[in-house]
């Protein structure tokens, strides 16, 4: 399967990792992850380079030691070998693992997995406001049996909510809203506007009087997998600024070909201190992502042949404009990527 590898990726929620390490798999590379003693992030290739054995199951020392559990070679925080318990103590040349340039950023921790060299934090997407104290963020994240596409292509076409999310979403207007396709340079924005539904339960309380309202579930993709959903309600007729609004970050992660890490979240300006509305959004959380989105998507793979969904010629519907327009800049992306290598090759 072939990855963009000179993008940067969501390896973690920054309060997810501390000084034991973990191990996470990435593009199908096995790395691991842990805290330095100065709060900084560590990233190696979880594989000693003797045995192979994963050091993530070895001993973390001071000094941000790892020691292999399997014959005890001892590398620093930049991969380098430090000590060989064994013969005459000397290092070998080849006593190196693999150090992945990685920074924490908006309550993330991002990963890049192609040439260090070109490793540049500019290139980390916006997403200062799940770090914003003036904001209610929730998060969280799951592991998917489902390639990491197809959860991009879930994001990207939002007509799915009131099918697979029926216990939330029972509005008939939202499949009868205006949708967008916007593209700037290689962000995709696919925008929908659904006028005269019902609020959802995450606005928290509205105008009594006002029963219907409009809605907008504005969705705006990055390369490689981080969509922002812009998403608010406002009384039918009045502008957005009178209603409520919503930012969402998911953000997904190759782990293999079939499998992949969906992180989460959901941040409002409004009723911040509000912990049953939270409680609400939780649920939402739990149940829609959890137990709506997860089976259905791993469904889906179980059902396909391959993880190319454009390859098996599906039937297309008005709604999968967006999702189809995200496969396509990101087959172009990995393309180039590749000519490149083969050229410099």
């Amino acid at each position: 399967m072939e990855y963009l590898k000179n993008a940067w990726y969501v390896a973690a929620w920054s309060k997810d990792i501390s000084e034991q390490p973990v191990s996470r798999r990435y593009l199908n590379q096995s790395v691991m992850l842990f805290r330095k003693e100065n709060g900084g992030i560590a990233a190696l290739a979880d594989v000693c380079p003797h045995r192979y054995a994963p050091l993530s199951a070895g001993l973390k020392c001071s000094g941000d030691i790892i020691q292999c559990g399997y014959h005890g070679l001892q590398f620093n925080s930049d991969g380098e070998c430090v000590h060989n318990p064994h013969g005459d103590h000397k290092i070998p040349k080849a006593a190196k693992v693999r150090k992945y340039p990685v920074v924490e950023l908006h309550s993330l921790i991002w990963i890049w997995m192609g040439d260090p060299k070109r490793a540049d934090p500019t290139l980390i997407p916006n997403l200062s406001f799940l770090a914003d104290s003036g904001r209610a963020t929730l998060v969280g994240e799951m592991r998917m049996n489902a390639h990491y596409q197809l959860l991009i292509d879930n994001i990207m076409d939002l007509s799915h909510g009131p099918y697979v999310h029926a216990s939330f979403i029972q509005d008939a207007p939202f499949t009868k809203g205006k949708n967008t396709i916007l593209q700037e340079g290689n962000v995709v924005h696919s925008n929908q506007w659904v006028p005269c539904g019902a609020h959802h339960a995450v606005y928290g309380e509205t105008d009594a009087t006002q029963e219907l309202h409009d809605q907008w579930w504005d969705v705006r993709w990055e390369p490689v997998g981080v969509m922002v959903l812009d998403s608010g309600v406002t009384p039918t007729g009045q502008p957005r600024e009178q209603g409520r609004r919503n930012l969402s970050a998911h953000m997904t992660t190759p782990e293999t070909d079939t499998t992949c890490h969906y992180f989460y979240s959901n941040s409002r300006d409004y009723e911040v201190e509000n912990e049953e509305l939270s409680a609400k959004i939780r649920h939402w959380q739990a149940i829609g992502f959890h137990e709506q989105d997860h089976p259905m998507l791993e469904a889906v793979q179980r059902n396909m042949a391959h993880p190319d969904l454009l390859g098996l010629s599906p039937i297309m519907l008005a709604p999968d404009a967006g999702a189809v327009r995200v496969r396509r800049v990101l087959a172009n992306l990995i393309q180039e990527e590749k000519t490149e290598e083969e050229q410099l090759a």
